[in-house]
């Protein structure tokens, strides 16, 4: 399935690239309900951020944790793909695909 193969894994993968971070929900349960609406209308579902000179890092320390060793006050030269694994509680709710992953 190419990149949807993420999925069977996450329900929200994560890329760092640049300047730039982009979040994907496709059901929009995670981000937002007005997510949500844009896909019913069928528009793509996620959010890209500049993280570079912004507080993101300090609003959302749970989300920059596993990228603590990168440098997130200047731009990034390269491309980071994370993926967190769905979680027992989260596979009970997921909408895309209901298995826990754990290593």
């Amino acid at each position: 399935n190419g990149l949807q193969g993420i999925f069977n894994v996450t329900d929200m993968p994560l890329v760092l690239s640049g300047s730039s971070i982009y979040l994907f929900d496709p059901t929009g349960a995670i981000l937002s309900t007005s997510l949500a609406n844009a896909q019913k209308a069928g528009a793509p579902v996620g959010r890209a951020y500049s993280f570079v000179g912004s507080d993101l890092p300090h609003r959302f320390k749970d989300q920059f944790a596993p990228l603590q060793p990168l440098d997130t006050t200047q731009g990034f030269y390269g491309t980071v793909l994370r993926l967190p694994l769905r979680t027992a509680a989260q596979a009970e709710s997921a909408r895309v695909h209901n298995v826990a992953v754990t290593i």
